[in-house]
Parts: C-alpha cells; sequence; structure tokens
C-alpha cells in the first residue's frame, strides 16, 4: 500500500496508535475510511460530506464555496 497518505481526520498520533502507516492502511480499508486499489495497491480515501446541525444564515458565506452570499446562491 502507498505510504503516507492519511484521512484528514485522522493526525499522525492515530497512526501510530494503529500502529504504523501499513496497519492503518489496512484499519482504514476494514472501517469503510478507504478503498484499496488492488491492481496498484494504492488506498483511495473515501471522504464523506461534514453535515452541520447549525442552519445556515441568509447573509453568510454559501456553504458550497462560491463566495456569495446564502440568499443568492444556494437558497
Amino acid at each position: 500500500m502507498k505510504d503516507g497518505l492519511r484521512h484528514p481526520e485522522h493526525n499522525g498520533k492515530f497512526v501510530r496508535e494503529k500502529g504504523g502507516w501499513g496497519k492503518y492502511h489496512r484499519w482504514c480499508v476494514d472501517n469503510g475510511y478507504a478503498r484499496l486499489d488492488d491492481s496498484t495497491a494504492i488506498v483511495h480515501f473515501i471522504l464523506r460530506p461534514q453535515t452541520s446541525t447549525k442552519l445556515q444564515g441568509r447573509n453568510e458565506p454559501c456553504a458550497c464555496g462560491s463566495g456569495k452570499k446564502f440568499k443568492k446562491c444556494c437558497n
């Protein structure tokens, strides 16, 4: 498996707790954080969209990243 790739939610301490990169990558595949491409032995991480319980205000920047106000973009 390709070394050095890490899920954004996991830090270096978490990787060490799992037993190093190889065991960490296997753990990610087993727990649904990543999938393994068998032909190249590369781990591809699955990024899940973040959900927020806070309501989007009309004058706040839109969550889509456009830079526009929410009321002018995705409302």
